[in-house]
């Protein structure tokens, strides 16, 4: 005999729903505090690990963001470079290449005093 006429009466127009309410156990109620809930694999951390994996993960982050930066500023700088002696091959053109390579030169600056927080050197670097 299949669940539904067995629980609900095969035809008495009873619903699934009203068949398996006997059947469902009730809920636990013995919660364990976040502290010492069981955790897969064997990870254990305390507050301290979590922190110091937060900040070497946005330290990370934050010289993967700079190095992309820098890159970038090179390569357009570099593509500038190329580009202005096309545009315009006049000697006082080269006024815009010494500007060039003091831009790359501030990335480049920016690049190696850039921690994690607030650094007023790094934000100098950036206004320049």
């Amino acid at each position: 005999m299949s669940l539904i006429s067995r629980e609900t009466g095969a035809g008495t127009g009873g619903s699934l729903d009203d068949g398996l309410r006997g059947q469902i156990a009730p809920a636990q109620t013995d919660v364990q505090p976040p502290n010492e809930r069981y955790r897969p694999f064997g990870i254990n951390r305390d507050a301290e690990e979590i922190e110091e994996y937060a900040e070497a993960a946005l330290t990370k982050a934050k010289l993967e963001g700079q190095l992309l930066a820098v890159r970038a500023r090179w390569i357009s700088l570099f593509v500038v470079g190329i580009m202005l002696p096309i545009v315009n091959p006049a000697w006082p053109v080269l006024y815009y290449h010494f500007t060039l390579v003091l831009f790359a030169l501030i990335g480049y600056a920016q690049l190696r005093v850039a921690r994690l927080g607030q650094s007023r050197t790094e934000l100098a670097l950036i206004f320049c």
